[in-house]
Parts: C-alpha cells; structure tokens; sequence
C-alpha cells in the first residue's frame, strides 16, 4: 500500500493515522489531493467547493461521488479502504466514470463525456498555476528593462 500526497511525499506501507492525517489536511487545504493504492486499486480525494470530491478505482472500473463529502466521510471512507474492504463504497452513492477496470483510468487524461480523473485535473492545474507564475515574471522583468531604457 502506498500513499500519495500532493506535497510530492510517498509513504509506503503508511499507517490508518498517517492517512487519516493526509486526508485531514486535504480537508483543511494544507494539501490539495491525496491518494492511497493498493496495487492498480486506489481511492483519492481532493478540496472542492464545499466538501472534498472522492474518486477511487477497482476492478470494476473508475467512480466519483456523487455529491462532494464531508472529511469524516472520507476518512471514513479511506480507513475501509485501507482496512481492504468493500463496506465503505455504500457510505456515499458513486457513479461510474465510465473508465474501464484496466488501470486506464490512472494515465489515460479523459474520460468519456470530456471529463478528466481527479489526478489529471490537478496535475493540469498545477501546470496551468506554473506557466501563469512564469509569465508574470517574464512580463515583469521585461517592463523593468523598459522602465530602466525610457
């Protein structure tokens, strides 16, 4: 089992407080996601509006909650999975994403209807976050030059 934070930090064989902690500070927007897996089995989470959004994927494919979920819900809901049950899916009602159970819904970028698996819409914002930050500062540097000239 291994669990994935957006921080960049991996544990392996994590403790049930290790995870309840990531997801703890995913609820208070110290981390946006985190995710934990168990071979090409994973459940991950991440801050959305008004609760955390919940995604996890199995042999029978890839499914998000139907509603965002409150942070005991989902710890909840990664303690079962951690705990390698299956009781846990029935705390929330899911909807399939329509993603395969081959694994695919881990790097393929969409899914059908044109959304995209939680980890690909963070890893795009990020990158969206990053070229906005790189742009600003070109711009910056490239008026200050100006500024110095004129």
């Amino acid at each position: 089992m291994e669990l994935e934070l957006s921080d960049g930090k991996f544990i392996s064989d994590p403790s049930i407080q290790e995870v309840e902690d990531a997801v703890r500070k995913t609820s208070a927007s110290s981390l946006d996601h985190c995710i934990l897996s168990r071979g090409e089995d994973f459940i991950q989470t991440a801050g959305g509006r008004g609760g955390l959004i919940l995604q996890y994927h199995d042999s029978q494919g890839m499914f998000e909650s139907s509603r965002e979920c409150s942070e005991d819900e989902v710890v909840s809901m990664f303690t079962g999975f951690f705990n390698g049950g299956n009781e846990w899916k029935g705390t929330v009602s899911f909807q399939s994403t329509g993603r395969g159970g081959d694994g695919s819904a881990r790097t393929g970028p969409q899914v059908p209807g044109g959304g995209f698996s939680l980890k690909d819409t963070i890893t795009s914002a990020i990158k969206q976050e990053t070229t906005g930050n790189v742009s600003r500062m070109a711009r910056r540097a490239v008026r200050s030059v100006f500024r110095k000239l004129f």
